[in-house]
């Protein structure tokens, strides 16, 4: 018993870390692998699939496993096998988005044109007409509603769930040696995946 607690210590013991860069192009990857999604789903018709489980089998395909490589065999090294990934991911977007033309770009092209719009005309909402007045919990009738000055940006969120992803893979992949140890937690000083 005391065989394997030694050797595990040893596992996850003395970890010096990875290198600032290293970690970057390992996160490129996710930010390449999204690219892909969305040029994928805006250009190719029948994306994304109706039924449920295809639609489960192109996210899991197109977004989780490009990070399970990323933080697997494409971390391998000080780098030079996660920028050979980039220039990959790279590549087959850079060719989709020449060769294919966008489905939105299309359908706009079909329409028929109008000479009224659709879309608000700046006067409904103009940020110098003053918001509607409410009796909020206090009953005062002068109180203005609380106006939302920073607009919801969709990209951050789903960054920020990609990145919570990619952390969930790391915590789950450290005790494989498959998962390089340069991206373990620091004992003492330095960079690594689990705690981005």
């Amino acid at each position: 018993m005391s065989d394997y607690k030694s050797a595990k210590e040893s596992f996850v013991s003395d970890q010096t870390g990875s290198t600032i860069t290293h970690i970057n192009l390992i996160s490129l990857i996710a930010f390449f692998s999204l690219c892909l999604y969305t040029a994928l789903h805006t250009r190719v018709v029948g994306l994304p699939p109706t039924k449920s489980w295809a639609l489960f089998a192109d996210q899991f395909v197109l977004i989780v496993l490009p990070l399970l490589v990323s933080v697997t065999f494409a971390a391998q090294g000080s780098g030079t096998e996660a920028l050979k990934w980039n220039a990959g991911f790279i590549l087959v977007i850079t060719v989709l988005c020449i060769k294919l033309e966008s489905k939105i770009q299309k359908s706009v092209e079909m329409l028929p044109t109008s000479t009224s719009s659709p879309l608000p005309t700046k006067s409904q909402f103009s940020p110098d007409k003053p918001a509607k007045e409410s009796s909020g919990a206090t009953g005062d009738p002068n109180r203005e509603a609380p106006r939302n000055l920073i607009p919801k940006m969709p990209a951050v969120s789903t960054w920020r769930a990609h990145m919570m992803l990619m952390t969930v893979i790391c915590i789950l992949a450290v005790d494989f040696k498959v998962f390089p140890r340069s991206l373990v937690k620091c004992e003492t000083f330095g960079v690594s995946m689990v705690r981005t």
